[in-house]
């Protein structure tokens, strides 16, 4: 019987979607069905489809969206089309792994709301997989994670991550309502599983396992500025049951590190004093202590004069140089 939707949002990405689905049809385990929203690509989805054999395409449903939404939207709106009990949301650059179904059917439990699959290695913390039982338990979680003496690199990308995500829609779909209300955060995947635990609704699930294998550094619709701008904006939702404090932890916990971003922001380039600006009093300066407040203040002042931000670049990109050779 087929328990689980795989949900494939997609705009304009051909090779990349035919891809993620032969992959699909290579999986060892065949119990699923997948929905396409298309966003109003340039091309036509359904003849894609129709490439690929009967048997195999008779599992694939074609939603085409008459005109674009935008990403944000056409992801959270996507758990609309769910049917079953236990969705993936799945990436239209993102790989599955040929154990992938597999492996989501081995996990299923009723007590579940969501079970997360990791794109980093967690074993340092993780040995087979953590259920956590409410938003405190994942906060305390994440911030002993993060704040270790060699923290993993990207700990909050793992977490925000898109296909890495299988929700059982029993529990995540009264809390479908504040994922598309706040889809501009560009986490609004991520808010049905907070609502839930928040509400002490199910547990989560935190494996080691892999189930997908990521194109994140080929993603053409990557923007570091995009993303930042979309996450300050996980400042506006409300979390009743947390108090002042836990909500300003949880804030620490979902954001990029403020290192992470003005490293980025300078690597790309750009000049834009009102962007890290307006993210320091939406984002940082409720949660960093004083002394990174004071260097992220420093760091934004210098990258306005260009010669400065000409010779944050270039030292960057030597550490950058020196840390990749030292892994290799």
């Amino acid at each position: 019987m087929n328990d689980l939707n795989i949900l494939i949002p997609t705009y304009n990405r051909k090779e990349r979607l035919k891809q993620t689905l032969e992959c699909l049809q290579n999986q060892t385990k065949q119990d699923y069905i997948i929905v396409i929203v298309d966003n109003c690509s340039s091309y036509c989805v359904k003849n894609l489809v129709d490439e690929f054999q009967y048997d195999f395409k008779r599992k694939i449903k074609l939603v085409e969206r008459p005109y674009n939404i935008g990403s944000s939207a056409n992801i959270t709106m996507i758990l609309l089309e769910a049917t079953t009990k236990w969705c993936w949301l799945l990436g239209d650059d993102d790989y599955p792994l040929p154990e992938a179904v597999a492996t989501i059917y081995k996990n299923m439990n009723d007590d579940i709301c969501a079970m997360h699959f990791s794109v980093l290695d967690l074993s340092r913390y993780v040995e087979k997989d953590y259920k956590v039982y409410n938003l405190g338990g994942l906060i305390e979680l994440y911030e002993k994670w993060l704040h270790d003496k060699k923290p993993i690199v990207n700990l909050q990308g793992d977490l925000i991550f898109m296909s890495n995500k299988v929700y059982n829609m029993e529990y995540i779909r009264p809390f479908i309502v504040n994922a598309i209300e706040y889809s501009y955060s560009k986490i609004g995947q991520l808010i049905p599983i907070f609502k839930c635990l928040e509400f002490g609704k199910g547990t989560f699930l935190i494996s080691n396992m892999k189930i997908v294998e990521s194109l994140l550094a080929a993603n053409d619709h990557w923007n570091i500025k995009k993303i930042i701008y979309g996450m300050s904006s996980f400042t506006h939702i409300s979390f009743d049951r947390l108090d002042k404090r836990e909500r300003i932890r949880l804030n620490d916990v979902v954001m990029f590190r403020y290192t992470y971003v003005l490293k980025n922001y300078i690597l790309d380039g750009h000049n834009d004093w009102y962007y890290v600006n307006s993210i320091y009093h939406t984002i940082y300066k409720q949660f960093l202590n004083p002394v990174h407040c004071i260097i992220y203040r420093m760091v934004s002042l210098l990258m306005e004069v260009r010669v400065t931000r000409i010779m944050m670049k270039k030292l960057i990109l030597i550490i950058e140089r020196k840390r990749h050779f030292n892994v290799q």
